[in-house]
């Protein structure tokens, strides 16, 4: 069976549209390319609309469906091996530093050992994490959250996980 990854839960599309609005990054790093998993074709859904000031990062995780249109919608997109190697030799300077980073829908995707190896270094990447409640609990039984902040769309919980600075 092949797995695609697609993102069909409209709460989950609610949340990450709402967190971009409450939060008005202006870099986020976006690890499983959530756009293309949720099936957008441009920066508009829910009636709302991503600015494109936001300055939207990609890590696809699904190059086997390649497709031009995110090329559009991303700033960049770097493949999951280019990216764990850059966070492993510290490429992501300070400046590089990402307002968010999404982390939605990734459950059983990112292997135990690419979790290893992203999650201690996540929060140095970013002011704070999208993410599912499973991941966030994941995350802290790691070491690499200390808490997580409860967000509620009224029918589902997700979790921003803020840096531990």
């Amino acid at each position: 069976m092949i797995q695609t990854g697609a993102i069909t839960d409209a709460d989950m599309i609610f949340f990450y549209l709402s967190m971009l609005d409450y939060l008005k990054p202006r870099r986020v790093l976006d690890i499983g390319m959530f756009l293309k998993r949720a099936g957008f074709i441009s920066r508009q859904a829910m009636a709302q609309e991503i600015s494109e000031e936001i300055v939207l990062c990609g890590i696809d995780v699904f190059l086997e469906y390649p497709l031009e249109i995110y090329e559009t919608i991303y700033h960049s997109v770097t493949d999951r091996e280019t990216f764990f190697r850059e966070i492993e030799t510290d490429i992501f300077v300070p400046e590089k530093r990402f307002d968010a980073a999404v982390l939605l829908g990734m459950d059983g995707i990112l292997s135990e050992e690419e979790e290893g190896r992203l999650f201690p270094r996540l929060l140095r990447l970013s002011r704070g994490v999208m993410a599912e409640v499973e991941t966030a609990e994941r995350l802290i039984r790691m070491g690499a959250a200390g808490g997580y902040q409860p967000v509620s769309t009224g029918v589902k919980n997700f979790a921003w996980i803020p840096a531990m600075e």
